[in-house]
């Protein structure tokens, strides 16, 4: 059994007790733990304590996805600090633990939202999203995306973590093609072609905002028709919030040739999203987001499999995504044909 793993994170979360006392106070005994998920970038593990108190922790995994000098589950401490006063329904947050010596990993701890996620790839999760997205969650979906975008970006806790200012775009095409280009095993022709079309058509953000960076219906919880709360901010940013409507209505997100993330007509998406409140929004802007975010997902990939090939990671997803690598390169190509037509 690894000693980071999932299953040894869950043995010595059981015993946190005395530890979780002088950090939440109260009586903070452990009297069971589920393991909730085991993604790439961390390990979520779902606490009861005796008191009655439901936490949550996220211990680091092995990827790292944050572009920043922070651990990616310090980042998000210190965002749904930010977000907490504000009519974003997030998780609340507890504290961040460095001290790998505690669990075996770094990790995150915040309060547990009510509420369960959806599987958006499986028949019931898509009939699930279509029927709420009709009712009043479709509704929420962007009133909560224009909530986010509204945070103050000179939030003490925002500022510690991303520091000003932010990040430019091009700034961002040039890191992303120096991740491709350490991590290819060989010419990369479509991602050359995306790279420079990225890099000949930045779009334009006067104003930044607070950007969730991962916002899709696989990280929503429901009670009955209604949104409950955004999950994993692993990716938070300041930056253009147009980043995240193309995240919301892009292909790979969704099933429904006409549903964005199967839940909204994506017609209506940038109108819906300036009358509750946003900004306006440039179609190609959009058309920009979509074809940088699956390169990136392709840049991150490739770093994965990298550190596969190079026995740092023991992971047999990574192993597969080696594999589909192929199709996330056509995923491209196709952003690319789109935007450019």
């Amino acid at each position: 059994m690894s000693p980071n793993g999932p299953a040894s994170l869950r043995d010595r979360a059981r015993d946190l007790g005395p530890y979780l006392a002088t950090r939440i106070g109260g009586d903070a005994s452990v009297s069971h733990v589920s393991l909730a998920s085991e993604g790439m970038s961390a390990t979520t593990l779902l606490l009861d304590l005796v008191d009655g108190r439901r936490i949550v922790l996220r211990g680091r995994g092995a990827v790292k996805t944050s572009a920043y000098d922070a651990e990616p589950d310090q980042v998000q401490f210190h965002v749904l600090r930010a977000v907490e006063q504000t009519r974003v329904p997030a998780p609340p947050a507890l504290f961040y633990e460095s001290d790998p010596d505690v669990l075996g990993v770094p990790f995150l701890a915040t309060g547990r939202l009510p509420g369960s996620a959806v599987v958006p790839w499986s028949r019931e999760g898509r009939a699930f999203l279509i029927e709420v997205g009709g009712g009043p969650a479709g509704d929420q979906l962007l009133d909560i995306l224009v909530a986010i975008h509204s945070v103050p970006v000179d939030h003490a806790d925002l500022a510690q973590v991303f520091g000003p200012p932010p990040e430019s775009v091009g700034v961002a095409v040039t890191r992303l093609r120096e991740t491709i280009e350490k991590n290819a095993v060989g010419p990369e022709p479509i991602l050359t072609d995306a790279l420079g079309w990225l890099a000949a058509n930045l779009p334009e953000c006067p104003v930044p905002a607070l950007v969730h960076g991962d916002f899709r219906a696989g990280n929503l919880l429901f009670v009955g028709d209604r949104i409950s709360g955004i999950l994993d901010w692993e990716f938070a940013h300041l930056g253009d919030p147009t980043r995240d409507l193309a995240w919301l209505m892009a292909k790979s997100n969704r099933i429904s040739d006409d549903l964005a993330c199967d839940m909204i007509p994506t017609a209506q998406v940038l109108e819906r999203y300036r009358k509750a409140g946003g900004r306006d929004i440039d179609p190609a802007a959009v058309a920009f987001w979509d074809v940088f975010m699956l390169v990136e997902t392709v840049g991150i990939w490739l770093g994965s499999t990298a550190m596969w090939r190079a026995g740092e990671l023991h992971d047999v997803r990574v192993a597969r995504w080696t594999y589909t690598l192929p199709t996330l390169r056509l995923m491209v190509l196709d952003a690319l044909e789109e935007a450019t037509r």
